[in-house]
């Protein structure tokens, strides 16, 4: 299983370097963490019809993938105009080196949660979190560079008593990845984004970690030479209600 784990990841990486190898030279094109495509799709809607509104014809393509990924092509080929990735911290690098300019002032937060199916004896006898983690068969998490799971690594690390070696983790490439193989009942449970589970039934929270307690932080950035590309993060980051209905924390600064 974690062999095909890292297979998909390789083939997922290979589809978003397919889209770099042949760019619209007209088109601006913004990277979005997946675990937004609820959110994006309508805000995209809205901001190309006020630019038509002021006669200014604009071609914006929302690129959907994993955050680890796409940072990982930005910072190889630099094909993005922009990026609203759900690893803030992960993206500082991009920054320094040029493949993007500075955060605009939007930032999200995202809880993390271990579910595991409603029908699960853990969801219907209330295991403990360290019990759960040390005696399941496997625990689904996002591998190394994917943000959700290496903010559960983080996580993992806070619990005291628990010993990480004892945890049987197995790596997907990405969170859809991670909540298929809970579905499916492959794993015993798995790390998620809270927004990524809001609407699924079948599924029971066993624990969770709140974006206050260092969790995930989003963030928005674009190149200086992209101004449609900055002009759509200062857009939605005056619709921060449409990200809090989705499941979505605003967070301040210094949070």
């Amino acid at each position: 299983m974690r062999l095909l784990a890292r297979l998909g990841s390789v083939l997922s990486l290979c589809l978003i370097i397919s889209l770099g190898c042949h760019p619209d030279g007209n088109s601006t094109r913004i990277a979005v963490a997946a675990s937004l495509g609820n959110v994006i799709p309508p805000l995209h809607d809205e901001f190309v019809e006020s630019k038509m509104l002021l006669g200014e014809e604009v071609n914006l393509e929302i690129i959907y993938g994993g955050s680890g990924e796409m940072i990982a092509q930005q910072r190889h080929s630099g094909i993005f105009d922009a990026m609203f990735l759900a690893s803030r911290e992960a993206m500082i690098p991009l920054l320094g080196s040029g493949r993007l300019g500075g955060f605009s002032d939007i930032r999200l937060g995202n809880s993390l949660r271990l579910v595991v199916l409603s029908s699960s004896e853990a969801s219907t006898e209330g295991s403990s979190l360290e019990d759960f983690l040390t005696e399941s068969d496997l625990v689904a998490i996002g591998g190394l560079g994917v943000p959700a799971g290496d903010y559960a690594r983080r996580w993992l690390n806070t619990i005291e008593g628990l010993v990480l070696s004892e945890v049987n983790l197995v790596e997907f490439p990405n969170v859809r990845a991670v909540v298929a193989a809970v579905e499916s009942g492959a794993v015993s449970g798995g790390f998620v984004y809270a927004t990524d589970v809001i609407n699924i039934e079948g599924l029971s929270i066993l624990s969770q970690w709140e974006p206050e307690s260092g969790g995930v932080e989003y963030g928005y950035a674009s190149i200086p030479e992209s101004q449609l590309g900055a002009d759509f993060g200062e857009f939605i980051g005056e619709r921060v209600d449409q990200f809090v209905s989705a499941g979505f924390t605003v967070l301040l600064e210094g949070e």
